[in-house]
């Protein structure tokens, strides 16, 4: 009896000496979202205003923090956007115990975005507080990502925002649009928007709020809104290319 309470006791001692392993490397930023680049117009997202803000979504990999910690942003030579002008970017404090972090920059409608689109380019640079992040998809073990789909995260290390104040197709509008309302035309765009009241039609697996129940509503209330108009106008709705508007 003796014996065995001896070994027990032995076998306590050396559990109790060894130490769990700890996660001992860096923090590191990366973008989070379901693509790399963003298209914002101002006549879609802004009609009428001069001053506008979107949030890009940053995700953590690595230890949290109990305080707020700094980041850096660079601005890559691809950037065709100008500060002050277009856009400026704001205090760079990563929060304390978050794991992501909703960015704002400040964009403005430029004279100049009715003659061409400008580009922003952004990705971090490191600092004593981050590394940079990976990129691709992995696991998702609780941030809410702006992608759609709940089991995975996507991230980037760099970020390009496209601004605009012309009716063009807009990057939300991708393969899988084309599948369902057929190819992109800037007449079929505004005759959607007129119809829906909304302007973008992804779905959720790709970053939307669209459900697939929602596409069958979609067509029905557009073909039914083109045939209106046919009979109303006479004809046709025509696209910019003189092509008859099918969906």
């Amino acid at each position: 009896m003796n014996r065995i309470l001896i070994f027990l006791l032995l076998i306590f001692a050396a559990c109790k000496k060894a130490e769990i392993p700890r996660y001992s490397g860096g923090s590191s930023l990366s973008f989070m979202y379901a693509e790399d680049s963003l298209s914002y117009s101002f006549v879609l997202e802004g009609a009428g205003r001069m001053v506008d803000t979107i949030y890009i979504p940053i995700y953590l990999t690595g230890l949290l923090s109990d305080q707020d910690r700094a980041f850096e942003l660079e601005i890559l030579p691809q950037s065709t956007a100008v500060k002050g002008q277009h856009y400026e970017l704001t205090d760079m404090l990563f929060p304390a115990k978050a794991t992501t972090y909703s960015y704002p920059i400040i964009i403005y409608n430029h004279a100049d975005l009715t003659k061409a689109p400008k580009t922003l380019k952004i990705g971090f640079r490191e600092n004593k507080n981050f590394q940079l992040g990976a990129t691709g998809s992995f696991q998702n073990l609780g941030a809410t990502a702006q992608n759609g789909d709940p089991n995975f995260v996507y991230t980037f290390p760099t970020f390009q925002l496209k601004l605009t104040n012309v009716l063009a197709k807009p990057t939300t509008w991708n393969v899988e649009t084309d599948y369902y309302f057929g190819a992109y035309s800037n007449a079929k765009f505004l005759f959607m928007m007129e119809v829906l009241k909304m302007h973008d039609f992804r779905t959720t697996s790709r970053g939307g709020k669209v459900e697939y129940a929602d596409i069958l509503n979609f067509l029905q209330r557009l073909r039914i809104g083109l045939k209106n108009y046919e009979l109303s106008h006479g004809g046709p709705l025509l696209d910019e290319f003189g092509q008859r508007v099918i969906i």
